[in-house]
């Protein structure tokens, strides 16, 4: 399955409204996305196709920086690295910090980073899989998209068929690859519009 797991809609962030990101993602050839609207799952909530995969997430500000959850019911509370990551592992969420600048040293704790987000650099994205491939860290490659135009080119290929459960218990156990395509200007003047 071709999975987007950073999409933000107008709910959080973005401008287009959940169906219309869910739309345009499928006609596009994606066949889930995570709706990861910033501090709130009201896109989500209120969005239940019947004919393509919505995860849910959330983006959530933390005190180290901004990490994505998914597989989550409710907003989590935690606001640092430590507490997120043992209410993760308790509740069998997902938890993926978002690709802000180099990779931290806090977020290679996590099980999977993200290491290609449509709206950093290109150069930063280069630097943060030369990371994660040579420590062996699993990484993402997530458009981080705000708008219909930003869907379709960056997405992750994970061996699951089903629910957004059976998409997060794949990516869980390391059965997917991320599609190896780094932003360019295009890309980052898409992201700022």
């Amino acid at each position: 399955m071709k999975v987007d797991f950073h999409v933000h809609t107008s709910v959080g962030g973005g401008k287009n409204t959940p169906a219309e990101m869910a739309a345009v993602a499928k006609k596009r050839g994606l066949d889930a996305i995570a709706i990861t609207d910033t501090g709130t799952l009201k896109g989500w909530e209120h969005f239940h196709p019947q004919s393509f995969v919505i995860i849910p997430g959330v983006e959530l500000e933390l005190e180290e920086g901004r990490v994505l959850v998914y597989g989550v019911t409710k907003v989590p509370a935690h606001r640092t690295v430590e507490g997120l990551l043992k209410w993760v592992k308790e509740g069998g969420y997902l938890a993926v910090p978002v690709l802000e600048g180099p990779i931290p040293d806090w977020a290679m704790q996590f099980e999977v980073v993200e290491a290609i987000n449509a709206s950093a650099p290109p150069w930063v994205c280069k630097a943060a899989v030369k990371r994660c491939t040579s420590t062996g860290k699993k990484f993402l490659c997530n458009s981080g998209a705000r708008s219909v135009s930003q869907l379709g080119k960056f997405y992750n290929n994970v061996d699951a068929e089903g629910d957004w459960e059976d998409i997060i218990k794949a990516v869980k156990k390391g059965r997917f690859d991320p599609r190896l395509k780094f932003p360019g200007l295009r890309d980052l003047i898409r992201s700022r519009f």
